[in-house]
C-alpha cells in the first residue's frame, strides 16, 4: 500500500484506520461527559428552585395519608379476627345441629320400626284419617276457624301420616 501523504508527511493507512478509530471513540465519552455535565447541573438547578416548605408539606400529607392506611389496615385485621371466630363458632353450632339431627333421624327410624312391629296399621284408621282430612279442607273452606288452629290441625293430621 502507498502511504498517505498529510501536509506534507506520510501516514500508514493501516495504523492511521486504528488510530482514527480510537479517537472517534474518545471524542465520543467526551461528548458523552459533557451531556450528562450538562444534564446534572439542569437537575441541580431544580432541586435548587424547589421549595424546601413545599416538600415538607408534601411529606407530611404522605405521612397522613400512610398513618390512615395503617390504622385501616389494622381495623379490617380486627374485623377479619372477630368474622374468623364467628365463623368457627358457626361451624361449631352447625357441626352440633347435624350431630342432634343424625341422632333423631336414627331414633326415628327405630320408632318407626317398633311401630311397624307393635301395631300393624288398621284399615279402619286409614279410613278414619281419611275423614279427618275432609274435614280439615271444609273448615278450611268455609273461613270460619282461626289459621293458626286450622294448622295445628294440619300439622296433627301430617305427623299421623309420617308415623303410618
Amino acid at each position: 500500500m502507498t502511504p498517505l501523504e498529510v501536509g506534507g508527511t506520510f501516514v500508514d493507512r493501516q495504523k492511521s484506520a486504528l488510530l482514527l478509530h480510537y479517537l472517534a471513540k474518545a471524542a465520543l465519552r467526551v461528548d458523552k461527559r459533557e451531556l450528562h455535565k450538562k444534564e446534572m447541573e439542569t437537575g441541580l438547578r431544580h432541586l435548587q428552585h424547589l421549595n424546601t416548605s413545599e416538600l415538607k408539606q408534601h411529606i407530611h400529607g404522605l405521612d397522613k395519608h400512610i398513618t390512615l392506611a395503617e390504622e385501616k389496615v389494622e381495623d379490617i385485621k380486627g374485623k377479619q379476627q372477630e368474622e374468623d371466630l364467628a365463623h368457627k363458632d358457626f361451624n361449631k353450632r352447625l357441626k352440633h345441629v347435624h350431630e342432634k339431627m343424625s341422632e333423631l333421624l336414627v331414633r326415628e327410624q327405630a320408632v318407626k320400626k317398633k311401630l311397624a312391629k307393635v301395631a300393624p296399621p288398621d284399615p279402619e284408621l286409614k279410613y278414619d284419617i281419611k275423614r279427618l282430612e275432609d274435614l280439615y279442607r271444609k273448615a278450611k273452606a268455609s273461613k270460619k276457624y282461626p289459621k293458626a288452629k286450622l294448622d295445628s290441625i294440619k300439622k296433627r293430621i301430617d305427623r299421623i301420616h309420617s308415623l303410618l
